[in-house]
């Protein structure tokens, strides 16, 4: 885990995930980093997980979950949170 900055904005960027695991666990990790993140007033750099394919017929998938989530319209307490994806800044957030 680490912060950057550039634009007066600090990010809370993920590292060393690596755990192969369901679309549960991996949603429960997710929460559990935006929760971090909005805690500490940070946007969150959403990290790609991934998927046991165990899980998914056999196929490993890497996915930031966009495909389930869409993060253009997350809120929390009824306020837009941003995120940021793949490590680029700026991605989602809005109501």
């Amino acid at each position: 885990m680490g912060m950057a900055s550039g634009t007066g904005k600090k990010y809370l960027k993920i590292e060393g995930l690596t755990a192969s695991a369901g679309l549960g666990h991996q949603q429960m990790n997710l929460k559990s980093i935006l929760a971090y993140a909005y805690d500490r007033g940070l946007i969150p750099i959403i990290p790609e997980f991934h998927l046991a394919g165990m899980h998914n017929a056999g196929k490993a998938v890497f996915s930031d979950l966009s495909d389930y989530y869409d993060y253009s319209r997350l809120t929390i307490k009824g306020a837009p949170f941003p995120v940021a994806l793949h490590g680029t800044r700026g991605a989602g957030g809005g109501g």
